[in-house]
């Protein structure tokens, strides 16, 4: 939750600048966040396969 917690605290500040120049650093944030929880879903993944 701490990501979220960050992209919140961001889009705050992003708010006052101009939209259009921000929208892909906010996109690569989201894909950041996204791989970053995929590898984590991953990585649970195979702690319960490995636990079988």
């Amino acid at each position: 939750m701490a990501a979220f917690g960050l992209a919140k605290q961001s889009r705050a500040v992003l708010r006052g600048l101009p939209k259009l120049a921000w929208s892909p650093v906010i996109a690569m944030f989201g894909a950041i966040a996204a791989f970053a929880q995929d590898l984590r879903r991953q990585a649970r993944f195979r702690q319960i396969v490995s636990a079988r």
